[in-house]
């Protein structure tokens, strides 16, 4: 997955008046008071805290927090952001953040607090709070907008490349994207977010690995919401219709929240691969040579739909958008038909009547057709491709 950010930046004097000098009693590298012995002071800094991300005051925040340590939440422009103690765990926070015209979303944070003689900071503490974590929590970190779509980066120069091109390249792309997908899906979206990492340790303590999402994935934030979280080594590398092609495809995700859905991978891979290539079928082919190849020399009877636990290949991927093209391609309505059949599936919208229907019924209702006439049918026009386009 706001209000703007406005007045001035504070910091509490006493509690958070400077940057930690080296050597001072209280740096972790000279010891000090541990966080449980004042826990005043840890609401003091909390507070500060708060007060400086709000405001966006960059120079209070990283002077709450000893040299290296400092997140960057208030370079981010947040639309919302409140720290609180937890009673039970002195070394952990609750942070609950939201990025401008996105859903908010809460993460636990491993933060005490060191220093002595009146002189406190906030610290970090590890391991502590969630094993997923925001990624300001991570250090630098900037949030540059596009006109539908917004991207979190790793960097503390929105204007640096990431990976192939620059980031308002990538935010072109993901406008296009949304418009696109938002035409085809007939569903919209207030603001498309992406977070561009630097390393893939970074991802991976975003709580997404890379395996997971190859090229880059639409990612539920924790308990917030569905954001397009790219691979800096992979992503990073493609050309401009590889990464369109990519983000389209994420977009599609995002759009009818797929991540909250309790239906099968088939049916959302193939159905956002089935917009991804709506006005390039040629290129979708492009993807399906081995599959092909694979039909022409051992017939198309033992083609299955993909089950869930076979979308680590792209196999998987490519037997789904061949099963939605064939849909579509069937039907009187084309695109039209393969939308209705998807939302006749898909959960409803906030507060809007529960009308699903199971796959079965969707397909007989909008298709007429049984699942194993389906499959049939479906094989023997893959065979025809196969001795076509083989």
């Amino acid at each position: 997955m706001g209000a703007g950010l406005t007045g001035a930046g504070l910091v509490l004097a006493g509690a958070a008046g400077c940057r930690a000098d080296p050597g001072r009693p209280g740096d972790p590298a000279t010891g000090g008071d541990s966080a449980s012995s004042d826990p005043a002071a840890r609401d003091r800094l909390l507070a500060a805290w708060g007060d400086a991300v709000r405001t966006g005051d960059v120079e209070a925040e990283s002077g709450l927090f000893p040299d290296g340590q400092a997140p960057s939440a208030a370079a981010c422009g947040l639309a919302a952001f409140d720290v609180a103690a937890e009673p039970e765990q002195p070394d952990t926070v609750r942070v609950t953040w939201q990025l401008p015209e996105d859903r908010a979303q809460t993460h636990r944070l491993g933060i005490g607090v060191v220093g002595g003689q009146g002189e406190w900071l906030l610290t970090r503490t590890e391991p502590g709070g969630d094993a997923a974590v925001p990624l300001w929590w991570l250090g630098q970190c900037r949030a540059v907008s596009g006109t539908r779509s917004a991207a979190l980066v790793a960097t503390a120069d929105p204007h640096a490349p990431w990976g192939a091109r620059p980031i308002s390249d990538w935010l072109d792309l993901a406008d296009r994207a949304v418009a696109t997908a938002g035409e085809r899906t007939g569903r919209d979206h207030v603001r498309l977010w992406l977070q561009l990492a630097s390393t893939p340790e970074q991802l991976a303590r975003l709580g997404v690995t890379a395996s997971a999402t190859a090229a880059g994935g639409a990612w539920v934030m924790g308990d917030g919401p569905m954001h397009v979280v790219l691979d800096p080594g992979v992503a990073g590398a493609l050309n401009e219709a590889e990464a369109g092609a990519l983000l389209l495809h994420e977009t599609v995700h995002v759009l009818t929240d797929s991540g909250r859905t309790d239906l099968p991978l088939w049916v959302e891979e193939g159905y956002a691969e089935a917009v991804t290539w709506a006005d390039d079928e040629q290129g979708g082919w492009l993807q399906a040579g081995d599959l092909l190849a694979w039909i022409a020399a051992e017939g198309a009877d033992g083609l299955t739909i993909p089950t869930d636990d076979e979308f680590a290949g792209a196999d998987a991927y490519v037997r789904a958008w061949s099963l939605c093209l064939w849909m579509q391609d069937h039907h009187r309505d084309g695109w039209q038909a393969l939308r209705c059949w998807y939302d006749r599936q898909a959960p409803p919208s906030a507060g809007g009547p529960d009308t699903r229907r199971t796959a079965s019924d969707a397909l007989a209702e909008v298709f007429g057709l049984s699942e194993h006439e389906r499959l049939v049918r479906w094989r023997r026009w893959m065979a025809e491709q196969a001795g076509r386009r083989g």
